[in-house]
């Protein structure tokens, strides 16, 4: 089972990457399972979009 990790999304702008680099976080993602969690209200056009981005960068691995 691989390490997991939490971290904070600030804003809809900002990236996974951004949230991690404030939280002076370097983590190799393929070793380690991360969960991105927004901390504002999520609105419908904020879902679309997370969804276009995470299936445009991330790529999940079973």
């Amino acid at each position: 089972m691989p390490d997991a990790l939490a971290v904070g999304i600030a804003s809809p702008a900002t990236t996974i990457n951004a949230a991690l680099s404030c939280e002076d976080l370097a983590v190799g993602l393929t070793e380690t399972a991360l969960i991105a969690v927004p901390l504002y209200t999520v609105t419908a056009s904020d879902r679309a979009r997370t969804l276009e981005v995470c299936r445009s960068t991330y790529a999940a691995v079973a």
